[in-house]
């Protein structure tokens, strides 16, 4: 292979090529380099002559994760396949702590052919320890994840085995069920962090600081200031209890020594990474409820993220079946990275800097699942009158108001030039300050409900307005051009402020080299433009 991930110092990532290190000196060279697609540990190699330069893998063992890279391989796997199955660990909220293994949704009629041959997923541990359950619907949901009951982990840091018994074989279910899970690390595990569980960070992947988490283990509180820890419950398993703690790393990385002693300590218990920055997506627009994917509030459309990386050059990969592909990304004003991504009915799977590393974000366009708990919104507006949240009216934007809710959520509000701000609501009665030209919300609560209102009354004469106006422009191309006068450049920019978008474009059409036709001025100083403007305040 001729590209791995290099840790070049520490807390930070960056794909090389071999071909690079060629005749230099390579510090840290046995430690270092790691495999792009499956995170292991890689070895720079040169013959030199007509043998090319490359990294290869040590021999493969029982928790080495499935790669291509590698010249034992195969070569067409899917992701999940990879990756291996996730462990979850619920029941944070009730106490009783429970693992469990998920397995993707197989779909309608996968799982109704699995219920006629009566097939049976076995679970496999070590020592005939193992867990067998009947692939059908009383056991697994057709359209979401599945989380199955586990309560022993293998021992010696080797993974789970999973395999079908029946009339069928594992490759009916290739495609999304794996035939492992990863296991424990020699210290337990960490586990992603959510109110009411996480998903376990895969062996290989990474970690970073200034980030909330849970940590299983039977090694007891790590033993570095650094790490504050929170003891949460037990998670009892076969005779072995495992304490759980919440815990956040707080280390600076100019303090070099006390950060790699901490990420030292994370790899060798755990398998993990300590980064000063997690490589991740980030939704910006629209807003997204999280339901096991990314799921957009709209409707076929495409979502804007932030690119988090700790490379100055990040990498994002979108998977397509057996391969993946690199995505375009755009570096704005202040160095960040933003990437677009379509969303439809077939997941899109992307990850960033790494391949094939269990850490991917999928968004897909789906039905969201609502909870049968019962949400309370109201707006109460200055004169205390309260209204509830479907009666709302683009009367409610033209004042301060405040949002009584029962429930954690966020607010969005959008105004007419389609720019949106942002209000997290996470008391009883939240107080929204008046922005002019305010014409829709979103509400999106922390279970995933998703709530939209927007003053169609409003919004749609404007729609028609504006077509009209951009229409009447039409005869205004030609003739004698001037400097655009003052009162003219604020009032284009008052069209664009105030949401007539086709006006305002087609006026930006007609300026050239920053003149504008006498014409256009004309027609800019009739009564409707006056109207939309209140340019009769600028033009005496």
């Amino acid at each position: 292979m001729r590209y791995a991930v290099d840790r070049y110092a520490i807390g930070t990532e960056i794909e090389v090529c071999a071909d690079d290190f060629y005749g230099k000196y390579i510090p840290n060279k046995l430690s270092r380099f790691r495999c792009p697609e499956c995170g292991e540990i890689v070895y720079f190699r040169s013959k030199g002559g007509n043998q090319p330069n490359h990294f290869y893998h040590k021999v493969k063992t029982d928790q080495t994760p499935e790669c291509d890279k590698r010249v034992d391989g195969h070569a067409k796997l899917s992701l999940y396949q990879r990756v291996g199955l996730s462990l979850y660990l619920t029941g944070v909220v009730s106490g009783n702590l429970q693992l469990n293994i998920g397995f993707p949704a197989i779909g309608r009629h996968l799982l109704m052919q699995a219920e006629t041959q009566k097939l049976i997923v076995n679970i496999i541990g070590d020592n005939n320890t193992k867990i067998a359950k009947r692939i059908d619907s009383s056991n697994f949901f057709e359209d979401r994840l599945t989380l199955i009951p586990v309560n022993f982990v293998p021992k010696n840091t080797r993974n789970y085995s999973i395999e079908i018994s029946g009339t069928s074989s594992m490759r009916l279910f290739s495609k999304q069920w794996a035939g492992f899970a990863d296991g424990f690390g020699v210290g337990g595990a960490i586990f992603s962090f959510e109110e009411t569980g996480g998903k376990k960070i895969r062996r290989g992947d990474c970690i970073s600081t200034q980030r909330t988490y849970y940590l299983v283990t039977k090694i007891g509180i790590p033993p570095h200031k650094e790490i504050k820890c929170t003891e949460i419950g037990k998670l009892y398993l076969k005779n072995n209890a495992y304490k759980v703690y919440v815990f956040e790393i707080n280390v600076d990385l100019d303090n070099k020594a006390r950060f790699l002693a901490v990420s030292d300590y994370f790899n060798r218990f755990f398998g993990v990474v300590l980064l000063e920055k997690q490589p991740e997506l980030i939704p910006l627009w629209p807003p997204v409820v999280v339901q096991e994917f990314f799921i957009p509030v709209k409707n076929n459309s495409s979502v804007v993220c932030s690119v988090s990386s700790g490379n100055s050059s990040p990498n994002v990969y979108l998977y397509k079946e057996f391969a993946t592909a690199p995505v375009d990304l755009h570096r704005n004003r202040s160095g960040g990275y933003t990437t677009e991504i379509y969303v439809g009915k077939t997941p899109s799977i992307l990850s960033v800097d790494r391949k094939y590393v269990g850490r991917e974000a999928v968004f897909q366009d789906r039905f969201i699942i609502r909870p049968n708990f019962s949400y309370e919104i109201q707006i109460e507006r200055p004169n205390h009158v309260i209204t509830p949240w479907d009666k709302v009216t683009e009367d409610i934007f033209k004042s301060d108001f405040s949002v009584i809710a029962n429930s954690k959520m966020e607010l969005y509000i959008g105004s007419l030039n389609r720019t949106f701000r942002y209000e997290p609501i996470r008391s009883a009665l939240t107080a929204i300050p008046y922005k002019t030209n305010t014409n829709e919300m979103y509400l999106i609560i922390e279970s995933g409900i998703a709530f939209h209102i927007k003053a169609h009354v409003k919004g749609q004469r404007i729609e028609i307005e504006d077509k009209e106006l951009a229409k009447s422009l039409t005869n205004c191309i030609c003739g004698q051009m001037v400097p655009i006068p003052m009162w003219a450049y604020y009032g284009i920019r008052l069209l664009k402020r105030n949401g007539y978008l086709q006006t305002y474009h087609k006026i930006m059409a007609l300026i050239n080299n920053q003149e504008i036709s006498i014409a256009l001025l004309k027609q800019m100083r009739k009564p409707e433009f006056m109207r939309i403007t209140n340019l009769n305040k600028l033009i005496k």
